[in-house]
């Protein structure tokens, strides 16, 4: 019999490089996108990776993985959202000053799924003083999709350095944590609250909280507590457990103490959730203890309280969230199609300049001109709708080449009626679930057309590849850094 050790139990990888702490904030920032940089154990936990700062700000993105699934299926956020706002405030830091995260807010718009793919957090300073600053963080799915919104208050403290003068790592025989696939949690038929009783039973925790060590300890009508470990994965700064792994844990319980409550076919909707880190926590000062229970019920609201201590009885943490319970929907939806198609995505240029300059009469009429001609090319070219919001349109196509050439006739019959365009084609997977798509593919073409010039189709290699032959012309555009991407993309444009 195979025995699987718990991430948890298993030593950390990864560390923090020294000589750092006197180089200014945004250059230590920089030097975590380096390919060969030593990466902090938590980011080799959840396979969060910088992808962009500048100063006082910071891009983080982050795999939808198994490991990451809470009892409800959903993927966790709040270790990403935290690590983006720490690295957004680290990038605006003076030499030898460093930053830790003290309160975090959020309000949630859309739950993250494995479907999403890839998670990208968008941190920038809104204002910074002498103690204090604070960032603002926007939370997107692989497709541009709003997830989360916080504000996070960031308190100066004096940088510290790291023990890893060699970036190079052994070999491991394991893949990192968010590389491997887990169980999901169960799935109850019936309703969310009997679903998150049997999901917080140890013997079926979900795989983030049984991965990170989450034990439960009191499971009770209104309340609910936790142990979490404090080992060397949950380090995001030398000793100093990240502050997103704190903010998870007092979400995760008061979760559980708030679905005790709700009535059955229903399901928890947190309208506003807040943490306050009051002190920072190392390796040495746990098994962390956290406590909740709701406070106040009125109608459908639920109001929780939690509060987190350390082995000495001192409080590191409280929390609080209201919440309100909605109906669930009927039935399982249906599972979703993957397959290999060419997404196309267009807008129209300066639509906000043209909307000001118009007004309200002339630009419904513009719009009207615009959704028309797009919609009968698409008729034209067997290409399939997927949405339309505003003044812009995906779509898809079975066939590449028939992708491009309906750009084309889209760009000219427009152009012609005085409407310049914005086209982004890219061929890639992606699901298609209840009308809509997503996938890695869906957010690189995203960037693509948002990278193209005012009247420009733009096209991946993948794309001209796969092209060859077919008669159409491109033009070398040049490699691009697409946000949320880590690599290069060589893009090629469509000449007319």
């Amino acid at each position: 019999m195979i025995v699987r050790v718990a991430v948890w139990q298993e030593g950390a990888r990864g560390g923090f490089t020294s000589g750092t702490a006197d180089m200014p904030g945004l250059e230590r920032v920089r030097r975590l996108m380096a390919p060969d940089a030593s990466q902090p154990p938590l980011f080799r936990l959840t396979g969060i990776r910088v992808v962009q700062a500048g100063p006082g700000s910071a891009t983080c993105s982050m795999p939808a993985s198994t490991l990451l699934l809470d009892p409800l299926q959903w993927v966790d956020l709040f270790m990403l959202t935290e690590s983006a706002a720490t690295m957004a405030g680290t990038a605006g830091a003076a030499p030898g000053r460093d930053v830790r995260c003290a309160a975090i807010s959020f309000h949630h718009q859309r739950v993250a799924e494995l479907a999403s793919e890839r998670l990208i957090a968008r941190a920038s300073t809104t204002h910074t003083g002498r103690r204090y600053s604070l960032v603002d963080v926007a939370v997107e799915d692989a497709i541009g999709r709003p997830l989360t919104r916080a504000i996070a208050s960031l308190v100066a403290i004096p940088a510290c350095d790291g023990n890893q003068r060699d970036p190079v790592e052994p070999t491991w025989p394991t893949p990192d944590p968010w590389k491997r696939e887990y169980p999901p949690p169960p799935i109850d038929e019936v309703t969310e609250v009997m679903q998150l009783r049997r999901a917080w039973d140890e013997s079926s925790l979900a795989p983030l909280h049984a991965q990170l060590g989450v034990q439960v300890v009191e499971a009770a009508q209104g309340r609910h507590a936790t142990t979490l470990p404090t080992h060397g994965w949950l380090l995001d700064r030398p000793d100093r457990i990240a502050g997103g792994v704190i903010v998870g844990l007092t979400a995760w319980t008061m979760g559980g103490a708030t679905a005790t409550l709700i009535p059955a076919h229903h399901q928890i909707t947190v309208i506003a959730q807040h943490t306050q880190l009051l002190r920072p926590i190392a390796r040495s000062d746990g098994p962390v203890l956290c406590q909740a229970r709701v406070t106040h019920q009125a109608d459908e609201f639920h109001v929780t309280a939690a509060e987190v201590t350390d082995t000495n009885g001192q409080v590191v943490a409280t929390a609080g969230f209201t919440a309100i319970a909605t109906p669930m929907r009927d039935g399982a939806p249906p599972p979703a199609e993957r397959l290999l198609a060419t997404i196309m995505f267009s807008d129209i240029v300066e639509s906000t300049t043209q909307l000001a300059e118009l007004g309200d009469e002339r630009w419904r009429s513009r719009l009207a001109l615009h959704h028309a001609m797009v919609r009968r090319q698409l008729d034209a070219f067997r290409g399939r709708e997927i949405s339309t919001s505003g003044d812009s349109f995906l779509a898809l196509f079975d066939k590449p080449a028939r992708a491009v050439q309906c750009a084309k006739a889209i760009r000219g019959g427009l152009r012609a009626e005085g409407i310049e365009v914005r086209i982004g084609l890219h061929t890639g997977e992606c699901e298609l679930a209840e009308g809509d798509i997503s996938g890695i593919a869906v957010h690189a073409t995203a960037r693509i057309q948002s990278d193209a010039a005012p009247g420009e189709i733009l096209v991946s290699q993948t794309l001209r590849d796969v092209t060859a032959g077919s008669g159409v012309v491109y033009e070398e555009a040049g490699e691009r850094a697409l946000k949320g991407f880590e690599e290069r993309w060589r893009l090629f444009s469509v000449p007319g």
